[in-house]
């Protein structure tokens, strides 16, 4: 019985022990992939570190190297300074500070002329105005002249004034009369419708001479 069961047990635990060996040989190629993958980067990044290294010591000699330079042309410059180029750089100064004073006296002088010249000119056109306005105006010298009459330059021709039209007879109107001017004129119309009374009557004679020819 015992043996029996030994031998099915022991089988199971050789097909464990293969398939966790089988596991863990799995693992361990991609622990070993992994660890190469690793060796492979930290390498690179070394190599590029180290030309990162060159390049910057490369640069601190460069800069050191002009700092040299930079150093011996100032004392080069310092050198050559108390001597000709002094005093040349001086009269250049001297000679810029005189162009700007001139170049400020110009533009306050340009600045002051344009304010003159739009003073007078506001001045010319007012007075060209007030000119004009007397030319416009009739001068009192023109009313004392006579219609049709001109002075030239000064008054225009003067027309006659068109003088007021009689009243006609028909627009003539009678003033009232008081009564005893109106008593006084009934009795010559009452003659005078007398008179045309018997001319009708002297008349007749003279139609019947004219008309006898004619039998």
């Amino acid at each position: 019985m015992k043996v029996h069961l030994l031998i099915p047990f022991s089988v199971a635990v050789s097909v464990a022990s293969l398939a966790l060996m089988k596991f863990r040989v799995e693992e361990i190629i991609d622990v070993e992939r992994r660890d190469k993958f690793l060796d492979v980067k930290l390498r690179v990044t070394d190599d590029v570190l180290n030309e990162y290294k060159k390049e910057k010591m490369d640069t601190m000699q460069k800069m050191e190297k002009q700092k040299l330079a930079q150093e011996e042309l100032k004392k080069g410059i310092d050198q050559l300074v108390p001597g000709e180029k002094k005093g040349e750089m001086d009269a250049c100064s001297s000679a810029k500070k005189k162009v700007m004073d001139e170049m400020a006296i110009l533009q306050a002088q340009q600045k002051t002329f344009q304010e003159d010249s739009t003073k007078e000119k506001t001045a010319w056109e007012a007075e060209i105005a007030t000119l004009k306005e007397k030319l416009t105006a009739e001068s009192p010298i023109c009313q004392y002249l006579k219609p049709g009459s001109s002075l030239p330059g000064t008054c225009p021709e003067k027309k006659e004034e068109p003088k007021p039209e009689p009243p006609k007879k028909e627009e003539i109107k009678e003033a009232p009369k008081p009564e005893e001017e109106k008593k006084a004129e009934e009795v010559p119309k009452k003659e005078e419708a007398k008179a045309e009374e018997v001319k009708p009557d002297a008349s007749k004679p003279e139609e019947a001479k004219q008309e006898a020819p004619k039998q």
